[in-house]
């Protein structure tokens, strides 16, 4: 007589107990890399803040803004010629501009006191890195990590893609190609954490949305109320263009499948709540 063998019912539950003790260990270990990644983040907002209030308390002036004269004294990057002291340039008014061009908008300026905020905070060694100076690929035109100056409109020497754009602004501890910006609106300084695949010589940026709404939300709440359109941090959906709706808050409103749907953050729909939809605008003044 032949005799057939085969797995036992304990044998196989003991198997599946197996698979399901590592399909849980993969997405728990997940999220706790997740959860690192966002905690490094907000530790990053508060060290900007606290370096750039830092530096206006040491130097009278925020960083990128200060004036070209001062900042020439003190051995920081400044503005040489005619446009020194200027808007845009390091005029001391307590405003990140990129000359005529403020606000922060996907394909927007890259350039002038906003070029400088991080190469100045680097030059103070206020901030781990050096960001804007010394780099392998590009720098800024005319900066070395001493100092420096320039004749024109502060901008990169030559176009930082992909890895080479960390050598000009910091990368966000959250990943997937995020890196710190600055800009302002209505006077009010910020940070903006975006995607950015490249910066040029003509001093315009390339992003896109990289934050997922979840990731976004998360962010929100720790540091201020969870609510994307309100407080201090803002939510810019990629529906529409940042930074250029009508009613002038810096919020684009999504009509749904985004970022944000009906005032709060997608983290309703699966489908969204996990997709690289969001960018995030962080007041620090």
């Amino acid at each position: 007589m032949s005799r057939r063998s085969g797995f036992t019912l304990v044998e196989l539950s003991i198997v599946l107990v197996i698979i399901g003790l590592v399909i849980g260990g993969v997405l728990v270990g997940k999220d706790l890399i997740k959860g690192a990644e966002i905690r490094a983040t907000i530790s990053q907002i508060e060290k900007y803040k606290t370096a750039a209030n830092t530096f206006k308390l040491k130097y009278e002036y925020i960083p990128g803004d200060i004036l070209s004269s001062k900042a020439a004294s003190l051995g920081f990057y400044y503005v040489i010629g005619a446009t020194a002291d200027t808007i845009g340039y390091g005029n001391g008014d307590g405003i990140i501009q990129g000359y005529d061009d403020p606000r922060w908008a996907v394909g927007g300026t890259f350039g002038g006191e906003i070029c400088m905020f991080f190469l100045h905070l680097s030059q103070a060694k206020m901030i781990d890195g050096m960001y804007g100076a010394g780099g392998r690929t590009s720098q800024i035109v005319g900066a070395d990590p001493a100092g420096g100056s320039y004749g024109g409109f502060p901008k990169v020497s030559a176009n930082a893609t992909g890895p080479a754009v960390a050598e000009i602004l910091p990368p966000a501890k959250i990943g997937n190609g995020n890196y710190f910006m600055v800009g302002n609106l209505g006077g009010k300084n910020y940070f903006v954490i975006t995607g950015i695949t490249s910066l040029d010589t003509g001093s315009n940026v390339d992003s896109t949305n990289n934050i997922s709404p979840m990731d976004a939300s998360n962010i929100d709440k720790k540091i201020d109320d969870g609510l994307p359109d309100k407080g201090n941090v803002y939510a810019l959906d990629t529906e529409t263009t940042p930074l250029s709706t009508s009613n002038g808050d810096g919020l684009s409103y999504g009509t749904g499948n985004n970022c944000v749907n009906s005032n709060i953050y997608y983290t309703s729909n699966s489908t969204y709540a996990n997709s690289r939809l969001c960018s995030l605008r962080i007041s620090f003044q």
